[in-house]
């Protein structure tokens, strides 16, 4: 691997040398690396990466958010391949530390985002994504199809009134960077045209505890009922998205390779969204 990163890496840079490996996210593999006293990460794809997201698009997203100043500079981006050089961001992750310690800047990132109110030319599209997801996957089941056929009638009789501008579309906390002087957020891959409470749902990731928290301060004041089932209904659709990913994983066969329980991953995202989908219930 660290060949391969090196060779990455040599596509941009001047006799790079690895310094570390960051670790957390499950789909590829990235590394700092110093080249002339300087530090990069760089990144290439994990297997069946590509299955998931789409590289022009991200490269697409990527001049937004840079412009908006909340993101580390980006030296090189092949497409094709994945690979992608930026410049290092000095900083704690915050799912290294408490998330609930940094809501304040969490909700100011979120807003630089989406109070720009800037357009991309893709749409998320979160049921033609599932379609396109659920076509690489095997025998899943009728409570999976039930639920997506309720959040598409809910969605088409309720959610999509709401606009929708350009988001991060994976705003978990792995994901941002508190800085000693500046905040950052990284990680373009699920970019595109969405409801900005989508972003909201995803910081409850690991703990969905954390979205509820982030809701109140994101808003400056306690959430309506309304509110919640919107938060609640984005966070569903997430955990139905990632029992997909989890699914096609261990079906290729990387629960093995990589030593990682997908099988289990996948029946926690599917039971995880059918519970949250009984609190959404009782919320009047």
């Amino acid at each position: 691997m660290e060949t391969t990163i090196l060779k990455a890496a040599s596509l941009a840079l001047k006799d790079p040398i690895i310094e570390f490996r960051l670790l957390g996210g499950m789909s590829n593999y990235t590394y700092v690396v110093k080249s002339e006293g300087k530090l990069y990460t760089v990144r290439i794809l994990g297997e069946h990466a590509d299955k998931f997201v789409w590289r022009h698009e991200e490269k697409y997203h990527l001049q937004f958010f840079e412009k908006l100043g909340i993101t580390s500079h980006t030296i090189y981006f092949d497409d094709q391949t994945g690979v992608k050089v930026s410049e290092f961001i000095e900083g704690q992750i915050l799912s290294h530390i408490n998330p609930l310690d940094h809501l304040e800047e969490v909700a100011n990132l979120l807003h630089t985002i989406h109070d720009a109110k800037l357009q991309s030319n893709y749409d998320y599209q979160l049921f033609e994504r599932l379609d396109q997801y659920e076509k690489i996957n095997h025998h899943l089941t009728k409570e999976y199809f039930d639920l997506k056929n309720e959040m598409i009638h809910l969605y088409q009789s309720h959610y999509s009134k709401y606009p929708h501008v350009l988001i991060h579309g994976d705003a978990q906390p792995s994901n941002f960077i508190i800085g000693k002087d500046k905040n950052y957020i990284v990680d373009f891959e699920f970019s595109g045209n969405n409801d900005p409470y989508y972003d909201l749902a995803c910081f409850g990731n690991i703990d969905f505890s954390h979205a509820l928290a982030l809701l109140e301060v994101y808003l400056k004041k306690k959430p309506t009922n309304e509110a919640l089932k919107r938060l609640y209904y984005y966070r569903i659709f997430q955990c139905l998205q990632w029992h997909l990913v989890a699914k096609f994983k261990h079906e290729v066969g990387m629960s093995e390779t990589l030593k990682i329980p997908f099988d289990k991953a996948s029946l926690k995202y599917l039971h995880l969204a059918l519970s949250l989908k009984e609190r959404y219930d009782l919320i009047d």
